[in-house]
């Protein structure tokens, strides 16, 4: 009877080996993640005389644990919000780092929905724009053609 004494109590010994790190570890540090989503609308008139009204969004994050700042900028509204030939986006991100200096990244492209930027040493002071161009929107019938919506997550 001595081994199959032996035998449980080696599995017994290899289930708390495998389950003793998931007990007994510490749970992680949940990151500190701030956001500040602010938004936008504009409507003007395309180039077909149709009256358009867009919203533009201005998601931003900053996780000071990672010191990673994000920003995202999308469109909704009608169909002419949404063009990927005439509509252009500015991602701005500024932020200062260990050392106080302040940096800025842009990411800019014609897109259909939404565009993203990311700047990493983000310690303090984030601050982030997102701009939108209407390349369809008519000028001379129009207030504007283009909106910023700025985002400041601590």
């Amino acid at each position: 009877m001595g081994k199959p004494t032996r035998g449980f109590v080696l599995a017994g010994a290899g289930l708390l080996t495998a389950a003793a790190p998931f007990v007994m570890a510490p749970e992680p540090a949940a990151a500190a993640v701030n956001t500040d989503t602010e938004s936008a609308q504009l409507t003007f008139v395309d180039n077909n005389g149709t009256t358009v009204t867009c919203t533009l969004t201005n998601s931003s994050n900053h996780d000071t644990t990672e010191k990673t700042a994000t920003a995202s900028g999308a469109t909704g509204g009608d169909e002419q919000c949404f063009d990927p030939t005439f509509t252009f986006y500015a991602v701005t991100i500024s932020a200062k780092d260990e050392n106080g200096v302040t940096h800025t990244t842009t990411a800019s492209a014609t897109s259909q929905f939404s565009i993203l930027a990311r700047l990493d040493h983000a310690v303090s002071s984030v601050h982030t724009t997102v701009h939108v161009a209407f390349g369809n929107c008519n000028p001379g019938a129009s207030a504007s053609c283009e909106m910023t919506v700025a985002a400041a997550p601590k």
